[in-house]
């Protein structure tokens, strides 16, 4: 008696080994997506807190912050180039770090630092007295 040997997969198994793959591919592409915006959001939240430091350090040996700039930070060797995405504004001895790109939101930026202020109408930002 010769039997005859098939080769390969039969349609029904190649359809249930695309389904389990699309079950697994729906479980998890979900979970990465969340990872990335949360590695975004600490991204924004701890440049905004290196140049708050650079800001601090800056004043202590420079009485006047009126024209502060990331061009002065980084010629005072405090930082090694601008940080993208942040806007420095000085009034009087308060300074404000704002966030300018709406991505990610500022309820993400929240969940890192809880002393982000803002809320949907306007730019994340943290505001700091010197002296």
């Amino acid at each position: 008696m010769n039997k005859k040997w098939k080769e390969g997969f039969s349609l029904i198994e190649v359809i249930i080994v695309l389904g389990v793959i699309a079950v697994i591919a729906s479980i998890a592409i979900p979970s990465v997506s969340g990872l990335i915006d949360q590695a975004k959001a600490t991204k924004v939240v701890t440049n905004m807190r290196t140049l708050q430091t650079s800001i601090v350090q800056y004043s202590i040996y420079n009485d006047d912050l009126t024209d502060l700039s990331f061009q002065k930070l980084i010629d005072a060797g405090l930082l090694t180039a601008e940080i993208p995405d942040l806007d420095i504004a000085v009034s009087f001895n308060r300074i404000t770090i704002s966030y300018t790109q709406d991505s990610p939101d500022i309820s993400k930026l929240k969940e890192i630092d809880t002393q982000i202020l803002g809320d949907e109408t306007t730019n994340p930002y943290i505001e700091f007295k010197v002296r």
